[in-house]
């Protein structure tokens, strides 16, 4: 009996150990998992009074920069042009004058990411910005994303809102 109550003693333990490796190798791997988040609130992007897309400034935590984005849904948007990008107040970045167009219709539109520490100021303050052209080249719409501190203040100006075209 004694050496049955030791076997089971033993084996509880094991199983104890076995599930704190297993904890700690997940907790390890959560740790280091990095991606792409949104810096304080999207916009949206009115057609009339449709919603045709999305806007909003991004970062990648796993190579510390920040970029804008816009996601536009009504294929009768997508292949407009215009003028997005990402700055602060020493450096900017621009992306291409138009939307990628991907299988679906849909089309996404960003920046080239922008380090975070391209412009090591004492305020390390970010904002985006979304233009959509007319015809003619004119700007049919402009918005601005929140302007995201760096420094730990998080947003400290919430940009101008959705965008209507």
């Amino acid at each position: 009996m004694k050496n049955r109550g030791r076997t089971r003693a033993a084996l509880v333990a094991l199983g104890v150990a076995a599930s704190s490796l297993t904890f700690s190798a997940i907790g390890a791997t959560e740790a280091q998992a990095c991606g792409t988040h949104m810096l304080g609130p999207s916009h949206t992007i009115w057609g009339g009074s449709r919603s045709i897309g999305t806007y909003y400034l991004g970062w990648n935590d796993c190579d510390k920069t920040v970029y804008t984005e816009a996601h536009i849904w009504n294929t009768n948007w997508t292949h407009s042009s215009g003028q997005i990008l990402v700055h602060n107040s020493g450096s900017w970045s621009l992306g291409p004058d138009k939307p990628v167009v991907v299988f679906d219709g849909t089309a996404w539109w960003t920046t080239t990411p922008l380090s975070i520490y391209s412009n090591p100021s004492s305020d390390r303050r970010y904002k985006g910005s979304v233009q959509i052209n007319n015809s003619n080249g004119t700007a049919r719409c402009v918005g601005t994303t929140p302007t995201w501190d760096f420094s730990g203040a998080g947003v400290v100006d919430p940009g101008s809102g959705d965008m209507h075209c």
